[in-house]
This record gives structure tokens, C-alpha cells and sequence, in this order.
């Protein structure tokens, strides 16, 4: 049996972005980027966007920010260089 598979921060937004009831679109729209980058993003071509859209992504779905951040493999400006 072979280990399953890391889900994509794509193939995660996707899944509860369709869980909500959006369209590729319309939250696309929301978030102020292109439905094709969008479209891009979830099919793991293109890189996760900046903190601040992924933050708006997670707030417009009711979701964690600092999760999604995390998972995007993002650090927000706010926290310290290590």
C-alpha cells in the first residue's frame, strides 16, 4: 500500500471553495485575481498567492487565516525573521 499523497494547497482551496458554493469565478472576483490564475493555483501550476489573498480567501470561506497562511508555505510580514 503506498502512502497517500500530500493535498496540494490548491486541491484544498478547491475543495472547500465548491463546499461553499462558489464558483471558480465569482471567488476569483472576490479575492481580486484572475479566474485563469485562480483555475491555475488549484491544479498545482501555478504558486500559492501572496498572505494577503490567501488571508482573504480563508476569511471569505470562514476559515482559519494562519491555517491557510501555513499551508500556502507563506510567512505574514507581521511575524519576525528567525
Amino acid at each position: 500500500m503506498s502512502p497517500r499523497k500530500k493535498e496540494s494547497f490548491g486541491e484544498f482551496l478547491r475543495a472547500r471553495r465548491v463546499a461553499k458554493g462558489y464558483s471558480l469565478r465569482k471567488f476569483a472576483e472576490m479575492v481580486g485575481v484572475s479566474p485563469t490564475y485562480l483555475s491555475q493555483v488549484e491544479q498545482a501550476n501555478a504558486d500559492p498567492p501572496t498572505v494577503d489573498r490567501v488571508r482573504k480567501m480563508a476569511e471569505l470561506l470562514l476559515e482559519n487565516p494562519d491555517e491557510w497562511i501555513a499551508r500556502a508555505g507563506r510567512m505574514p510580514e507581521d511575524l519576525p525573521g528567525i
